[in-house]
This record gives C-alpha cells, structure tokens and sequence, in this order.
C-alpha cells in the first residue's frame, strides 16, 4: 500500500517556522487534542485502536479524536478501499517535529507510548511479516535498546541469509530513524547502536558486492577500543573477508583467527564458530 502524501504545514527546512507554526497551533486546540496529537505521532500511522492503545485513557473518545486530528492540513486519511478501519498519515516534518516536543517535555511518556504502540502491535501484528519486523524494531528500541539491537542483528541474518536485501535495507533505515529521538533521550546505547548500523551497513555493501566501501567502514570499526563484546568477533570476520578479497591474506586470517577466538568465549556461538573455521580454510 502507498502511503498517501498529507500537506506539510511549511516547506521541509523551515523548522523555526515550523516550531512557531505549531507553537500556535498546539495553543488553540483543547489540551486533551493536544496530548492526543503527540501520541499520535509515535508511530508512521494511526488507526483508531492504535490511537485508543496510545491515549490509555477508555474514555470513548477516541473516534472523535481521530477525527478531530485528521481535519488538520498535515495528517490525511487512506483512501484505499481494502482498508478495514481508517488509517491517519502525518507528515513527516511535523511528525518528527511533534516527537522530539514531546521527548523534550514529557520523555517518560514517550517511552511509555512507545511501549503501548509495541503492545497493539504484538497483539494485533501486520499480515506483512518485513512490516510487522520493522514495526517491532522501531518501537523496541525505544522500551528495551538493547534487546532490539540484538533482534536487529538475528533479523539481519535471516533477510542476509534469504537474499531479502531490500527488506535489509529497509530494517537499517528503520533502525537510523530512531537514532536523533534515542540521542535525545540520551540513550546509554546510542554508541552500540551506531556500531551495529556500521556493521550492518559494511555488510549489506558485502552482500551487494561492494566490497571496498565495505573495507572503509570495517577498517573504522576495527580500529574502535569501545567495540562491544558481542559485535567485535562479527566486526573481525567481515573484515577478514574484506581484506581477502582485496588480496590481503595473511591480515585476512589474522582477522579469522581473532573473530574465531572471541567467539568461543561466547555461548551458543557454535554456528558461528563453524562458518568462521570455513573462512579459515
């Protein structure tokens, strides 16, 4: 389904504008609306149950909520037959505006909307099962960063392991939306975060068979002292196939051999011990 395009409140770059836009905006509408307007824009769209999830508040109100919202110029409705319920878009502009305001007043809040939209969508997930991952993903790493970071890798292998490379492509730029917003939050995990996406981004470029963009980002990383335990040995071995492949061998076993080492300090690595010991011949 093509997401239907709403009408920004100003052209993309006037974010001052845009502040003061919805500075006066958000000053005339009724504070109930107000809230609802924020929540609303935690995920990429809202239905009514997923609005009624986000409010928590069982007040009844939340058709005439999402009514109310969706008569503003940035949010619009599908108009695709085949949807069961009213799906709302907001621009993307002012959706991302509206975020980091809330993250900025109210930061418990967000993460707890963040957690309300993970529950609604694990108890009634997307048919879609690359839309139901990246949903998952996108919330996740607002309630739990660090197993989302390892669901980001497992889900990684599976779509590499398919060949699903445009699904691998969109899981990246699902997980690189949420970063500015886990920055603001000050986030523990925003280094092992920015680490993984390096990683992942070498190896798509891997899988894509652009093997020197690859060697740059792993050379990078493999020069970090900060590389999380878990991450260093799959940092090692895709920089030892870098390195093969532009016919540096001896460097490329060393790496072998340094990625095989950690992980046989890691439980349940076995697999990956194996496919290691084939690099090494």
């Amino acid at each position: 389904m093509t997401d239907p395009t709403p009408t920004p409140l100003l052209a993309p770059g006037d974010d001052e504008l845009r502040n003061q836009v919805l500075d006066l905006l958000l000053s005339k509408l009724p504070l109930p609306v107000a809230e609802g307007l924020h929540l609303a824009a935690i995920p990429h769209s809202f239905t009514v149950p997923m609005l009624a999830a986000l409010r928590a508040r069982g007040d009844g109100k939340d058709q005439k909520m999402a009514d109310r919202l969706c008569q503003l110029s940035f949010i619009t409705t599908s108009d695709e037959s085949r949807e069961a319920e009213m799906r709302c878009f907001m621009q993307s502009d002012e959706r991302d505006a509206l975020n980091r305001r809330l993250i900025a007043s109210n930061p418990v809040t967000y993460v707890s909307a963040h957690r309300r939209a993970l529950e609604f969508r694990e108890t009634y997930p997307n048919p879609d099962p690359f839309s139901r991952d990246q949903s998952r993903l996108y919330h996740l790493l607002f309630v739990n960063t660090a197993e989302a970071i390892g669901f980001l890798g497992r889900t990684f292998r599976a779509y590499a392991t398919d060949r699903r490379l445009a699904a691998v492509d969109r899981l990246l730029a699902t997980a690189a939306e949420a970063r500015p917003y886990l920055a603001a939050l000050n986030s523990p995990y925003l280094n092992q975060l920015d680490d993984w996406l390096a990683y992942l981004g070498a190896r798509l470029a891997q899988l894509r068979g652009e093997w020197n963009k690859s060697l740059d980002v792993l050379t990078a990383l493999r020069q970090y002292n900060t590389l999380a335990p878990d991450l260093l040995p799959f940092v090692a071995r895709a920089y030892g196939r870098s390195l093969a492949k532009a016919a540096h061998y001896v460097e490329a076993i060393d790496e072998y051999k340094i990625a095989l080492a950690a992980f046989r300090k890691q439980k349940g690595n076995e697999a990956e011990q194996g496919f290691t010991m084939i690099s090494l011949g």
